[in-house]
């Protein structure tokens, strides 16, 4: 559209009220310089409270979800869909190599788990190599042997899984759906399914390098937050019949 829109619209939300605390200051548009995003500070900082409040207020409307159970041979199939409709750009942005974003589904028989993905436990090292189901919203670094490595400076190519941005707000521009979705193949009689989104700032497993290598304090490593979206977290029960919950 023809609105202008820049980082600090969404970031530095703006109030109308005095620029200082003096008298006869005059009223004006104020902005919060917070600029929260989901990155915290994990050491003693100036008003970390409210920026863990803004970090949580904005992922509110960050993203859209929908589960859908239909019947499949032997089971059920559960498909996740993630839209990104409220972020100007990709989810998650900045460091995206060091980001983890990701999907927990679980499905359940009874009080027995039939199906579990994305399930870490605190301080576990969020990993597809652990988990191979994992939707897991980040980026690799791909080096010139086609391997992993971690460093900027030798990478040759990125592989990215990210939620792209709204481009249009056209219904009939094919552009307009640019949701992802996964599906997952669950076996057995299942009785309910439950999903969640999770997000770590800076992935564990980066966290350890630094720490082996003497770069950084261990007490970081318990002080890294796992949050979990506040608006995301669906739940399908048999009862209910098959279909979709968003």
């Amino acid at each position: 559209g023809r609105a202008p829109l820049s980082c600090a619209t969404c970031h530095m939300i703006g109030r109308d009220g005095p620029a200082a605390a003096l008298p006869d200051m005059p009223t004006r548009r104020v902005h919060d310089h917070q600029f929260p995003g989901i990155d915290q500070p994990l050491i003693p900082w100036p008003e970390t409270a409210a920026l863990a409040a803004g970090i949580e207020r904005d992922l509110q409307a960050a993203l859209s979800a929908r589960l859908c159970v239909t019947a499949a041979a032997g089971g059920v199939a559960a498909e996740v869909t993630l839209e990104n409709v409220q972020v100007g750009h990709a989810f998650p942005s900045g460091v995206t190599h060091s980001r983890r974003v990701w999907v927990e589904l679980v499905a359940w028989a009874g009080d027995q788990v039939r199906f579990a993905s994305g399930r870490f436990a605190p301080g576990e090292v969020v990993s597809a190599a652990a988990d191979p189901s994992l939707w897991l919203l980040s980026s690799r670094f791909i080096g010139a042997d086609g391997g992993t490595v971690e460093v900027p400076w030798e990478v040759a190519a990125i592989d990215s899984q990210l939620l792209p941005p709204a481009v249009t707000v056209d219904p009939l521009d094919p552009r307009y759906y640019h949701a992802r979705s996964r599906t997952y193949d669950v076996l057995g009689a299942i009785d309910r399914v439950e999903m969640a989104v999770h997000v770590e700032a800076i992935g564990l497993d980066q966290l350890d390098r630094l720490i082996a290598s003497g770069d950084l304090d261990p007490a970081v490593r318990a002080a890294m937050p796992r949050l979990t979206m506040p608006t995301l977290t669906r739940r399908w029960e048999r009862a209910a019949g098959y279909g979709c919950v968003r």
